[in-house]
C-alpha cells in the first residue's frame, strides 16, 4: 500500500477558521447563588484557550429559565482576553440575578453577536422549558448540577471543551475568580491541577465517505506544541479486533508547530 502525506488546502482554511478564535472564548467558572445578594455577588469568568487574543467587544451574557435566553450584561468596547487568560466580569457586574435552579433546569451562555456564536451552560433537570444548548433545542442534558450557596460552577478540565455540554463542570467550593480552576483533592491538603494534554493529536477523521470509500478517507492531525514535531517513523493503525499498521511517516516529516496536517484523502491509494 502507498499512503500519501500531503498539507492540503483544507488543513489551510481549518487553521484559518479556528484563528478567529470564537470557538476558544468559553465560560469556565459561574457563581449562580452566592452567599450574600444574588445580584450583586454573581460572577463568571471566561477563559481564551486559542492561539490568539480575542476582542470580546460587545458579546452579551444572558440568562434564561424559560426560552429564550434574556441579556444580561454586554462586555464593553476594548476589551480584548488574551490567549490564556481569562476575564472576571466580577460581583457587581450584573445588576439582574442569575437563576438559581432548584426544580428544573436553568442556563447562561455568552453570545458573540457578529457570528450568533455561544457557548452556553445549563444546570440542574429536569429540562422542562426546553432550554437549548449549542447542540440542540431542546437540550436533552446531561446538565450540571445545582449548586449549593457560595459554590461556583467550574470546568473540571481547565478552559477546555470536552463534551460540549453540562458534564463539562461540577459543583466546587475551590473557587478560583480569574485564574486557572484547581481543586482540592480528597486525600489530604496537596491540590490536583487540571491536565491537558498536549502534542501531536487526532484532530478530524473522515472514516465513511459519501459513496465508495477507497482513496477518500483521511485523518487530519494537529501539533498543539509551541514546537515543531518530527514525525518520521510514526504509524498510522486500525483496528477491529485487534491494531494493524496501515503506514508508516517516510523520514523527514515535520509537522510545524500549531499545524495541521492532512494524511489520506484523494491522493491515497488505498482505504485507511
Amino acid at each position: 500500500m502507498r499512503l500519501v502525506f500531503r498539507q492540503s488546502l483544507v488543513s489551510m482554511v481549518l487553521m484559518s477558521w479556528i484563528s478567529t478564535g470564537h470557538a476558544e472564548v468559553l465560560i469556565n467558572e459561574v457563581m449562580i447563588d452566592p452567599a450574600g445578594a444574588d445580584g450583586t455577588n454573581e460572577w463568571m469568568e471566561l477563559c481564551n484557550n486559542g492561539e490568539e487574543d480575542v476582542d470580546v467587544s460587545g458579546w452579551i451574557v444572558q440568562s434564561a429559565g424559560t426560552p429564550p435566553f434574556a441579556d444580561k450584561y454586554e462586555i464593553p468596547s476594548g476589551t480584548v482576553i488574551p490567549t490564556g487568560g481569562y476575564l472576571l466580569l466580577g460581583p457587581g457586574t450584573f445588576n439582574n440575578s442569575f437563576q438559581n435552579g432548584g426544580s428544573a433546569t436553568d442556563g447562561v451562555r455568552i453570545l458573540d453577536p457578529s457570528s450568533g456564536w455561544t457557548d452556553t451552560l445549563l444546570y440542574d433537570a429536569p429540562n422542562g422549558n426546553g432550554l437549548p444548548d449549542d447542540l440542540a433545542d431542546p437540550s436533552v442534558g446531561p446538565f450540571a448540577p445545582d449548586p449549593a450557596g457560595d459554590n461556583t460552577l467550574a470546568r473540571q478540565v481547565d478552559c477546555t471543551e470536552v463534551n460540549n455540554d453540562g458534564s463539562d463542570f461540577i459543583e466546587t467550593s475551590d473557587v478560583t475568580p480569574g485564574a486557572e480552576n484547581i481543586f482540592s483533592g480528597t486525600g489530604g491538603t496537596e491540590t490536583c491541577e487540571n491536565v491537558v494534554l498536549t502534542g501531536v493529536v487526532i484532530n478530524e477523521v473522515l472514516y465513511d465517505a459519501d459513496g465508495s470509500d477507497s482513496g477518500r478517507e483521511w485523518i487530519e492531525l494537529h501539533n498543539t506544541m509551541t514546537e515543531d514535531v518530527d514525525v518520521s517513523g510514526w504509524m498510522v493503525q486500525v483496528a477491529g479486533s485487534s491494531f494493524s499498521t496501515k503506514g508508516t511517516f517516510p523520514d523527514n516529516t515535520i509537522i510545524p508547530a500549531g499545524s495541521y496536517y492532512i494524511v489520506g484523502g484523494e491522493q491515497a491509494a488505498d482505504d485507511l
